[in-house]
């Protein structure tokens, strides 16, 4: 949805972070920023972020459930 590619690896960082609490989300979206942002430009980082933060999302309101 927001990369538009089928991928779902950046997805997985946000629902770890929901699912074990081990990491909380600004933690992952830090370390995936300093790690891609040389490789991913503009837009395609932000979209990567989105999907992260989307999935923590998704994961905490399904948790509830």
């Amino acid at each position: 949805k927001h990369i538009g590619q089928p991928i779902v690896n950046a997805s997985i960082l946000g629902a770890f972070a929901a699912s074990t609490g081990m990491v909380t989300i600004e933690s992952v979206e830090k370390a995936f920023t300093s790690t891609f942002e040389s490789r991913l430009k503009g837009k395609r980082l932000d979209n990567n972020i989105a999907a992260i933060r989307e999935t923590y999302q998704e994961v905490l309101k399904n948790a509830d459930d």
